[in-house]
């Protein structure tokens, strides 16, 4: 498997641990949070007592950590900020750890607002882009949360960007082969197309989902192994 680019994909807001398991612990005050260790400390990651109204996975027991871990990092107050950005580093560097050359971000979880997700993506792009070396794979099916990721991209100084997907229509409509017809949609393939001026290269191309079905059984079998 020498021709295999490992990509760490556990930074997605789709990730969850079961509260009350091992992986969750109880603070003074009754409160729970996720425990970690990070930097030869361990840590934990508050859950606030406002977290199931934000998501809806608390009331069946279960806690979307990654997606708790972005909202303490942007949103927290006190210690809860630094939690949330120490778990989020802990669990990028214990991928490139286990050999992850690529970090696929994905945050389509994380609220049903497409703004608050853009917002999240351009947050957590350049958070993580700073405190790592290992480049970042924009992983999401919102148009919107792509094109924050592309923002994030000029941002941080990219120069060369590919943008793959199992959308053939898109990848013609970015190449002006077809015509976007959707008038909500318009606004948006027109920053897309923007954006990829900016860029020294860019790169739009159609990946058949057949040609990711081994990749997916050896991410499954790699979660189903961590219990993650």
């Amino acid at each position: 498997m020498s021709g295999f680019v490992v990509i760490g994909e556990n930074i997605h807001c789709t990730r969850v641990v079961k509260l009350g398991g091992g992986h969750t612990t109880e603070l003074p005050g009754g409160r729970a949070g996720v425990a970690f260790r990070y930097e030869q400390e361990d840590r934990v990651l508050p859950i606030p007592p406002d977290w199931g109204e934000v998501s809806g996975d608390l009331a069946g027991g279960k806690v979307r950590h990654i997606a708790l871990a972005v909202h303490q990092a942007m949103n927290g107050a006190g210690e809860d900020r630094p939690a949330g950005e120490a778990y989020l580093l802990h669990a990028a560097r214990r991928q490139v750890d286990a050999g992850a050359r690529f970090l696929d971000v994905n945050v389509d979880e994380y609220s049903n607002d497409p703004d608050r997700r853009a917002e999240a993506m351009r947050w957590l792009a350049g958070f993580l882009s700073q405190g790592l070396d290992v480049p970042l794979s924009i992983d999401s099916s919102s148009r919107e949360t792509i094109v924050a990721g592309l923002e994030a991209a000029l941002a941080l100084g990219a120069r060369h960007v590919e943008l793959r997907m199992d959308s053939e229509l898109v990848v013609r409509q970015l190449d002006s082969r077809y015509r976007v017809r959707n008038p909500g949609l318009k606004r948006l393939f027109g920053r897309m197309k923007d954006l990829r001026w900016r860029f020294a290269s860019f790169r739009a191309a159609a990946i058949p989902r057949a040609d990711n079905a081994l990749a997916d059984k050896l991410a499954n079998q790699a979660l189903d192994r961590s219990g993650a």
